[in-house]
């Protein structure tokens, strides 16, 4: 996610970077996000997608 973050800046697509683990100093596997049912920080992670694709396609 990291290099295609990147390379969306390099070519000034409007994106964002959501690292929530990170962001609270923790570490998760990869997809965590399928997990939102039942991980708050995977809830809050996919909510914060959603609304950022929904606020784009309005």
């Amino acid at each position: 996610m990291n290099m295609m973050h990147d390379q969306l800046d390099a070519v000034v697509v409007e994106n964002v970077l959501i690292e929530p683990f990170a962001e609270k100093g923790e570490e998760k596997q990869h997809c965590f996000v399928a997990a939102e049912r039942v991980d708050a920080t995977a809830k809050d992670a996919f909510n914060r997608l959603v609304t950022f694709i929904d606020d784009k396609t309005k």
